[in-house]
């Protein structure tokens, strides 16, 4: 009998997350009610107050669980694979993060969700960074640090991290235009793995050809240029 009622507890808090994901993500944390989760939940709010205790507790887990689920159907680091190069593991690091953000051709629930994070933050946001965000920076970093021979400094190391988590992000962010701009473009599965490899390409030849671009001299606003500039 014991047995029985832990798997209904836990089958019972594993539908709490996966409806409060859905629900965070369409709605943002603070429009989001407990009564419409534990609704289509089919529980009740004693439910979420015996697994998680309250509605922010209930928010960071949902998150968690988000994070967790994506990166196992989509792990951003290579096992098994001990003679895979550095190259080879800035795509798949590419690859799981565009698979992340788009499932099925759509924005996945995990961007939504941190999209809505980003734009209206809570307590769950410094979870968020620590437990996700720094340590993808941190993996990212240690592939740049390979592939640019140690060269970048500090400050072009963050520029360089930026620039690359950008190149996904901005899909996510300007989605709705994107459909407008190029309707064949879907985000398949085929179209997302195409999509990393580019961008792998693309970060490669920026890191190589660095050095080979002089610096650029620093232009007023109001500063006329000559046309032949």
């Amino acid at each position: 009998m014991r047995n029985d009622q832990t798997k209904t507890d836990h089958a019972t808090r594993l539908k709490l997350l996966e409806v409060a994901a859905t629900i965070f993500a369409d709605s943002g944390f603070r429009k989001a009610t407990v009564r419409e989760i534990c609704s289509r939940a089919g529980t009740n709010i004693a439910a979420i107050h015996y697994h998680f205790g309250n509605k922010q507790a209930l928010y960071q887990e949902a998150l968690q669980f988000a994070y967790t689920r994506a990166k196992s159907e989509y792990p951003p680091v290579l096992t098994g694979h001990g003679e895979a190069t550095v190259s080879q593991q800035l795509y798949v690091f590419l690859r799981s993060f565009l698979q992340r953000v788009f499932r099925d051709g759509k924005v996945s629930e995990q961007a939504r969700l941190l999209m809505r994070e980003m734009l209206e933050p809570t307590p769950a946001l410094r979870m968020i960074v620590e437990k996700e965000l720094f340590p993808m920076r941190m993996h990212l970093e240690g592939l740049l640090r390979q592939l640019s021979n140690d060269s970048l400094d500090e400050e072009e190391m963050r520029w360089t991290v930026l620039a690359v988590v950008g190149q996904v992000t901005i899909f996510h962010q300007i989605f709705p235009s994107l459909q407008l701009l190029w309707p064949e473009m879907h985000l398949t599965v085929e179209q997302l793995d195409r999509a990393a490899q580019y961008l792998t390409r693309y970060t490669l030849a920026a890191l190589q050809g660095l050095d080979k671009i002089p610096a650029i001299k620093p232009v007023h606003p109001d500063a006329v240029i000559p046309p032949d500039a």
